[in-house]
């Protein structure tokens, strides 16, 4: 309960106790977080303020929700830790670095026409940017210019899709895929709680 907030965590899709299959890039996990909020909007009431913070897939996950109904009327603020910006640019950046024998936009189109038959959702709509595009909700960016994973250009993306101006960016130098917070620890505390 540091700084007088009191966290609730749980484990994505496929990820550490969660023994679902595969994860879902945010998509469905979006949805698992809106569990999450509806309860803690009712344990907690209205007077109280919500943030909801993300890392890497959960930093997807937490952008899949910006557009939600419940998230832009009682989330105070959204932090991203290097997000992922959906399944498309994470595909894109592995397959660029693989030998593959087919081109890299038939293998994407074929991994959409598969999500979509599979999981019942395409590419697209794990597209970060278009829920960010429809949210009023403050949001904070970190993301680093040494980060292989997420690429700088992925959180600046995001940011640049935020249509309101109380959002925020802190790209630190040469720091991996979310190490920003462990490199940079006394500015990125004082950065976030300035924010939040």
């Amino acid at each position: 309960m540091d700084n007088g907030y009191n966290v609730l965590a749980y484990d994505q899709r496929s990820s550490g106790e969660n023994t679902a299959p595969y994860t879902t890039y945010g998509y469905w996990e979006s949805r698992d977080l809106k569990d999450c909020l509806t309860y803690v909007n009712k344990l907690i009431g209205s007077d109280r303020n919500i943030v909801l913070w993300g890392a890497s897939f959960g930093g997807g996950t937490v952008g899949n929700l910006l557009a939600d109904t419940l998230a832009n009327r009682r989330v105070k603020a959204v932090v991203m830790d290097c997000p992922i910006g959906g399944i498309r640019d994470m595909l894109r950046l592995s397959m660029e670095k693989m030998d593959l024998l087919l081109p890299v936009g038939y293998m994407l189109w074929c991994g959409n026409l598969m999500t979509k038959l599979k999981l019942g959702f395409n590419f697209d709509d794990t597209r970060v940017t278009k829920y960010a595009a429809k949210t009023n909700i403050p949001v904070l960016i970190f993301n680093s210019d040494g980060d292989t994973v997420t690429p700088a250009f992925i959180g600046q993306d995001i940011f640049d899709a935020v249509p309101h101006n109380d959002k925020a960016i802190y790209t630190a130098k040469e720091s991996q895929h979310c190490r920003v917070r462990r490199d940079h620890t006394e500015d990125y505390i004082s950065y976030l709680l300035k924010f939040i």
